[in-house]
């Protein structure tokens, strides 16, 4: 290895152990090509001495068979002393020794890696869902070495040996930016158990740092959270996700650089606003809460009163009426139910799988901080079309355009959302970029009036706040191609779109 960024992989990879000649120096890797896991490999093969001691001997991997009636040739593997592994990444390699362990079937070897001359102990197997330590240390570049074990789960005969799936992963973030930071914490929302990694006074720049963290890789079906904290205990970035990005045994997890600064759109009342990563959206069949896949999503014409205040219909909604007590969550058959009640917030519920209480909805004086109140606010959004979307763009504090792409601020003086596109047009590619450096999108998604069709989509933009206006009227911020206005307000039962936010 010429240097430690190259031995990661030996931890994410899928591992594989067979029986091999005696002669360290002809050890080869057993496996047919046609049967090896996709990426990079990383061959562990025993040197371990036959019966009779012949050296020319058939090799055999140590242990009793399990099942000595067994036709199947799977045995327990145990270790004894002198035992080698060879640990190949590439075309480099390195014998490790047994160091402890012997007559059991977890061993320890000790061994140095040739590309950066450093010793390592490492364990093979190790059960990383019971070993993984959940408090983990900052290493440049690096992991701590009690964290480089090698695991295994179900064993397996193949081409005369043993293939062995890996049972743990390592979480790599590339991160940029200009705090201090206090920990990173990576946190499994099935069941909330955590991995902290502390990284006490180690300062983002922006050249992008790494940072890994070891896990145990059976536990992640759900996705996962990543929280980054500064110094002083103030939550600076999120990234996270969802159920498809799953560790397995032969792939890693790893994030691409990201700046944890431009996470949060703004600062207001000492609180850091980041906004979900689309509209809500709701399932009224299977009674679920999800955030739009994209930025860019909303559901138009699908927004019916038949099919919102159907309890059966099979499809997501996205234009709600004003939540409280009375509209459950603003969802009521009943336009009476929309008059009266304080407000009862979107984000009670679980959204996307994230916990109750995770996500909130912004007030009305939020909305106009944002939009009008903020230092330089007016150099902070404009209309555009992205992708043929109509909306508005938002723009973080710390902003900086990327590079090769302008950005207007503003609004245009041509009446009609229409203009839209006249005025800015970004592709999808463009808007990937404007994204990852913190863009906020708004899309233009419509109102449904009482008992009326879905209108103004792709024109105008209508986002409900949590502050009311009198028992029957609630306010919400509003957008159009040449003008935003504050001070809004309608029907409760009106739908009108709902973007959340959370708290840094």
């Amino acid at each position: 290895l010429t240097n430690m960024k190259r031995f990661f992989s030996i931890i994410v990879s899928a591992m594989l152990i067979a029986s091999c000649t005696s002669q360290t120096e002809e050890l080869v890797d057993p496996i047919p090509e046609s049967q090896e896991p996709e990426g990079q490999k990383v061959t562990l093969c025993a040197t371990i001495a036959s019966d009779d001691g012949a050296a020319n001997a058939p090799q055999r991997v140590s242990g009793k068979d399990s099942d000595p009636g067994s036709t199947t040739g799977v045995v327990d593997l145990t270790w004894d002393a002198g035992d080698n592994v060879l640990v190949k990444v590439g075309e480099e390699s390195a014998v490790f020794t047994l160091s402890g362990g012997a007559g059991t079937n977890v061993g320890s070897f000790t061994g140095v890696m040739p590309g950066d001359g450093s010793s390592y102990d490492v364990v093979y197997p190790a059960d990383y869902n019971e070993d993984v330590l959940t408090e983990q240390t900052y290493v440049e570049n690096g992991f701590g070495r009690d964290l480089m074990k090698m695991s295994t789960k179900t064993p397996g005969t193949v081409a005369g040996g043993f293939t062995l799936s890996a049972d743990n992963a390592l979480l790599g973030l590339q991160l940029t930016g200009n705090d201090e930071l206090g920990k990173i914490v990576l946190t499994n929302p099935a069941d909330s158990k955590t991995y902290t990694l502390t990284c006490t006074g180690v300062k983002l720049t922006s050249e992008a740092k790494m940072f890994y963290i070891v896990v145990p890789a059976g536990e992640w079906a759900n996705g996962f959270n990543v929280d980054v904290y500064a110094s002083d205990e103030t939550r600076i970035g999120i990234l996270s996700k969802g159920s498809s990005a799953t560790f397995t045994a032969s792939t890693a997890m790893a994030m691409p650089t990201k700046d944890v600064t431009a996470r949060y759109l703004s600062i207001y009342n000492g609180r850091r606003l980041v906004f979900s990563h689309g509209n809500l959206q709701y399932h009224p069949k299977n009674q679920e809460w999800r955030f739009a896949e994209s930025q860019l999503d909303y559901i138009g014409e699908e927004n019916t009163m038949d099919n919102f205040t159907n309890p059966s219909y099979d499809g997501w909604l996205d234009l709600f009426g004003w939540s409280s007590e009375n509209s459950k969550f603003g969802i009521s058959a009943d336009k009476s139910n929309y008059s009266g009640g304080e407000f009862v917030d979107w984000g009670n519920n679980t959204i996307s799988g994230y916990d109750p209480n995770t996500w909130r909805t912004m007030t009305k004086d939020e909305w106009e901080y944002l939009v009008f109140n903020r230092d330089n606010a007016s150099s902070l959004h404009g209309v555009a079309q992205i992708d043929g979307m109509n909306g508005l763009i938002m723009l973080p504090d710390n902003w900086k355009c990327p590079e090769g792409i302008t950005f207007k601020a503003g609004f245009h003086t041509d009446w009609g959302a229409e203009h839209y596109g006249q005025y800015q047009t970004f592709s999808a590619e463009q808007w990937s970029k404007l994204e990852e450096a913190g863009a906020i999108f708004i899309p233009a998604a419509g109102m449904r009036r009482w008992g009326d069709p879905p209108t103004e989509i792709h024109r105008y933009c209508r986002y409900w706040s949590a502050t009311k206006n009198g028992d029957s009227n609630a306010y919400y911020q509003f957008f159009l191609a040449n003008a935003a206005n504050k001070d809004k307000s309608t029907a409760r039962s009106h739908g009108l779109s709902v973007r959340l936010v959370r708290n840094l």
